[in-house]
């Protein structure tokens, strides 16, 4: 992927499986803390992600002159009909 801007949603509990990457040349909308993925894991998922905490890792390409961001999205699992969402 040649992105300059780069999220990964990791597998709930784990900080090394990618659940979902997404790139785009433009910036991208970080979730925060605390806020909820529905559908992530496909339309049939009973499961909602929570989001646990986000780690950026910026880069420069000396070579090239390119600046690149990553956000990694690190997610807990959170039972579909629980307490997510509810006011």
């Amino acid at each position: 992927m040649d992105s300059r801007f780069r999220m990964e949603v990791y597998r709930p509990t784990s900080r090394t499986e990618v659940l979902e990457s997404f790139g785009s040349d433009m910036p991208l909308v970080v979730p925060r803390r605390g806020e909820y993925i529905v559908g992530i894991e496909g339309p049939d998922s009973q499961d909602v992600l929570e989001v646990e905490s986000i780690h950026h890792l910026i880069s420069w390409d000396r070579a090239s002159g390119r600046t690149e961001q990553k956000v990694m999205v690190y997610t807990k699992r959170i039972p579909k009909g629980g307490t997510w969402g509810r006011s």
